[in-house]
């Protein structure tokens, strides 16, 4: 009778060892460390540096090792990071996508290879892909801005505050996430009573040399322009769009946009710049939160879910003069280690989902600088 219960025994041990690869399965490790691949379409402005040094901060305080791919600016080349960064063997994905294609092919490859992924400041619009994604068991979800919202009340701050009604747009290609923010600025003009005399696409590359010359040609061609809306300002566009209204004083034209850049503190004072909303790279570390509970054993969510985040509207040089040092400087902690470690329920058992939207919840630029004790 032993002999046959310890057949028995070993047969539920292999059974257990053969099928416990499956999918949404677990991959923990004895000390909690794991290899993070990240996709990122560069470090040099002011967004992805933030985004970079925060993951960097994440990983540190966990134990885990990071690998980047940077410069991939369209989908193949994400796709064939997406490859490698597998092949190299890493645990989970962080992706910030730049079209829904990337997003659609990076799931097919994590649940073919057991690997978890979440997105960055994106979110799927094409239903079909969208459904191919949240059905993924690998995929620990998404996080980004209310980008409708947020959009609508960058527009309001130009139109209602500042009485800029004739305005010109920098609207985001359509097809991808951030064209959401499209939807926004059309809704503020309706509802706030301002005119589009025209718009162009911002560049889906990184080559941003044709923004100042369309700025150009919005101030010299539109007779009455008094504004500019842009659904971006990283990778340089904010730096372009500026240049030129700062060299058109007689003009009187004002701007606002998405992203905290490198020159908004030179643009406030210069008098061009009139509000930005941004912030949101602190997003990584949410991100980073829910995917190393996922490879940890210990998922937030039974299906991955989108985090909607708060983002900051920055008004004056002074705002942008504290975000600049305490917000987005690479060499000011935002979280401790012991505060990114609570974030884990393996460092802290109670943790749970509601707890990470409350944190999430709590990081604004008035508490930020509170915290700073400034």
């Amino acid at each position: 009778m032993k002999k046959i219960l310890s057949v028995l025994l070993l047969f539920l041990l292999c059974s257990g060892m053969i099928f416990a690869g499956g999918a949404g399965e677990s991959t923990a490790s004895a000390d909690g460390s794991y290899k993070i691949g990240v996709i990122l379409y560069g470090r040099e402005d002011t967004l992805g540096g933030r985004i970079y040094s925060l993951i960097n901060d994440a990983a540190e305080a966990l134990g885990c090792e990071v690998t980047f791919a940077l410069g991939d600016y369209d989908p193949t080349a994400q796709i064939t990071s997406a490859e490698n960064l597998i092949a190299s063997g890493v645990d989970g994905l962080i992706v910030l996508p730049l079209a829904e294609t990337t997003s659609q092919r990076v799931s097919m490859l994590c649940r073919n290879n057991g690997v978890y992924f979440g997105l960055l400041l994106r979110t799927v619009q094409n239903e079909t892909i969208a459904e191919e994604v949240r059905s993924n068991p690998y995929f620990v979800g998404n996080i980004l801005g209310d980008d409708v919202g947020n959009a609508k009340e960058l527009a309001r701050i130009l139109i209602e505050e500042n009485g800029r009604t004739e305005l010109c747009m920098y609207y985001a290609s359509e097809g991808t996430s951030m064209a959401l923010r499209n939807e926004g600025i059309r809704q503020a003009l309706d509802e706030y009573g301002a005119v589009q005399l025209a718009e162009a696409m911002i560049p889906t590359d990184s080559n941003t040399s044709p923004v100042a010359s369309t700025v150009q040609n919005f101030v010299n061609t539109n007779v009455g322009i008094d504004g500019i809306i842009s659904a971006a300002g990283s990778s340089g566009i904010g730096e372009a769009i500026n240049s030129v209204l700062y060299s058109m004083p007689d003009k009187d034209v004002k701007y606002v946009c998405f992203d905290t850049f490198d020159g908004m503190l030179d643009a406030f004072e210069g008098g061009t710049l009139v509000a930005v909303c941004g912030g949101q790279a602190t997003s990584a570390i949410y991100l980073f939160s829910m995917l190393y509970n996922a490879i940890d054993g210990h998922p937030l969510t039974e299906t991955g879910q989108e985090l909607l985040m708060p983002y900051m509207f920055l008004r004056s040089a002074e705002e942008a003069e504290n975000f600049n040092s305490y917000i987005d400087n690479p060499e000011v902690a935002i979280y401790s280690d012991d505060e990114i470690r609570a974030m884990t329920v393996r460092h802290n058992p109670s943790f749970n989902w509601e707890e990470l939207q409350n944190i999430m919840f709590d990081y604004t630029y008035e508490n930020i600088i509170s915290r700073m004790q400034i």
